[in-house]
């Protein structure tokens, strides 16, 4: 039997004003108990409020469990389970995300200590950090397996996919057709989902960590999207675990077929049902896919909407809050104890409705440190012009370039052939409107990263336009779009939302896969 005195310290992430000095302090709201082999120990010392020190003899196979509660209810409990190895080791008892995430590996020294009958001890050093997300990755899987028949669903959203990616440059001349490519893409990331304490809004956040963060490990950069309104088919889904949130307004988005869902769709000229097992959607956006696609390497984080609100998401400071928290957590996944640094550059995007969310996101956080200081590129994909969404976040991304400067990128991927935000874009008033398919600047058509001048650009592929595309791949692909060059075809939506991100990526200034930057 050996003896020991087991420090346990409980830690927390303290956030400064402008987020660029944050870093972990020891906490004194916070109760922390100990057992070995599920028999409780009682503390004999007990300092700074909930550094508690309990004494104990181990023997090998002991098992330690630490449980931590939070006086605040804005942090999660904490619980970590070890084994005592012998010689003064010790190991997890699970060796999983969240337990990297919630326990340092524990130190152990030996010390000469003056406690009354005890000559010398070991001295084993535990750190438990507490968060104020809880990584739920393991509970959206189950449901979403069941949905789906025992299907590893998150296994499959993070594996390679084979599918037609947009080619570079999408549209080559302004009149053109969309080209696309067949490859094989890893997204290099893990799906992780979070869920925020509290009574808030969201509640829940799909997100992605690179699988190898050599590059990002110092400036997490990452991108945000926010997805359209969500109507009352949600209505009967609990939120946010109920099924259609955690996959149609969810995970769905990070799995991706690119073009292939509408060619299986409509090959050999006729329609076929869809091959979902999820839903009858295919509204797949891809965004790791199509982030390794465009070859860039960065988070991915989406809240999953309550209705038309991403609530808290809406305030820059929550936001750039929750994101620190979320790249500390990923850091103690990968055994990396230290104070985070300030995030990288970041990037913004909406989808359809979630355009309107944008825009009111970037006008009501002018002079935010995150939105006008961290954020560096916004995307409109396919804005609906018939809501006002296209005029929205044309009027607000304008405004969030023209509130800064240095290297700001804004971009829209629209169905429309024609619309008065597009007058912004051209080189001069006085050029022509190009025919669609085309890309407005003409300069920002031809290069894989848009130079710093062309801060903004506009890229239109009809539904027509989308047609030619998928016959060019497939001769007897066949659809009739009765809006002819004009916007407004669901299918044609949701293959700009799938395909077009591929060449905002190529045109980011995220960090490269090979580590660089554009």
């Amino acid at each position: 039997m050996d003896g020991f005195l087991l420090h346990v310290s409980v830690l927390e992430l303290r956030h400064s004003a402008d987020h660029q000095q944050c870093a972990y302090a020891r906490t004194t709201e916070a109760k922390v108990a100990l057992a070995v082999n599920d028999a409780p120990a009682a503390p004999v010392l007990t300092t700074w409020g909930s550094d508690v020190a309990f004494g104990v003899t181990l023997a090998p196979d002991d098992r330690i469990t630490i449980t931590v509660t939070p006086v605040n209810p804005a942090f999660y409990p904490m619980e970590g389970g070890f084994v005592y190895e012998g010689e003064g080791r010790f190991r997890r008892r699970s060796d999983s995300s969240i337990e990297r995430a919630s326990f340092a590996p524990p130190q152990t020294i030996l010390l000469d200590v003056t406690i009354p009958l005890v000559p010398a001890m070991n001295v084993t050093m535990f750190q438990c950090y507490l968060a104020p997300i809880s990584d739920v990755t393991a509970k959206v899987g189950a449901i979403l397996s069941a949905a789906a028949g025992g299907a590893d669903v998150i296994g499959q959203l993070e594996s390679p996919e084979d599918a037609h990616w947009i080619a570079f440059p999408a549209v080559d001349k302004a009149g053109g057709v969309p080209k696309y490519e067949r490859r094989t893409i890893d997204p290099r990331a893990s799906i992780r989902c979070f869920e925020l304490a509290g009574q808030v809004v969201p509640k829940l956040v799909m997100t992605t960590w690179p699988k190898s963060i050599d590059n990002v490990i110092s400036n997490l950069p990452g991108l945000v999207m926010i997805h359209p309104y969500l109507s009352g088919y949600y209505a009967s889904s609990r939120y946010p675990y109920g099924a259609r949130h955690l996959w149609d307004a969810g995970l769905k988005y990070f799995g991706l077929r690119g073009l292939d869902p509408i060619l299986s769709r409509y090959a050999g000229g006729k329609a076929h049902p869809w091959k979902d097992t999820m839903d009858q959607a295919e509204e797949e956006m891809g965004l790791p896919h199509q982030m390794a696609a465009g070859g860039k390497r960065a988070a991915v984080v989406m809240p999953v909407n309550l209705g038309a609100s991403v609530g808290r998401f809406a305030e820059g400071d929550f936001l750039h809050t929750f994101l620190h928290d979320m790249n500390a957590w990923g850091l103690r996944t990968d055994e990396g104890y230290f104070d985070p640094f300030p995030l990288g550059r970041w990037a913004m995007a909406g989808f359809s409705s979630g355009n309107q969310i944008l825009a009111t996101i970037l006008n009501g956080n002018a002079g935010n440190r995150f939105i006008d200081g961290v954020v560096a590129e916004v995307y409109g994909m396919d804005p609906p012009p018939g809501t006002h969404a296209l005029d929205q976040i044309g009027d607000a991304a304008t405004a969030w370039l023209d509130r800064g400067s240095g290297d700001r990128r804004f971009r829209i991927y629209t169905q429309e052939p024609w619309h008065q935000q597009f007058d912004r874009f051209k080189a001069s008033p006085k050029d022509r409107h190009p025919p669609p398919a085309f890309v407005l600047p003409e300069s920002a058509r031809d290069t894989t990263a848009d130079p710093h001048g062309v801060r903004r650009a506009v890229v239109s592929t009809p539904a027509t336009s989308l047609a030619a595309a998928a016959q060019a791949l497939d001769p007897g692909f066949k659809k009739r779009f009765p809006f002819g060059y004009g916007g407004g075809d669901k299918e044609g939506h949701r293959i700009v939302n799938q395909s077009m991100f591929v060449d905002a990526m190529r045109r980011s200034g995220l960090p490269d896969i090979d580590g660089s930057r554009d």
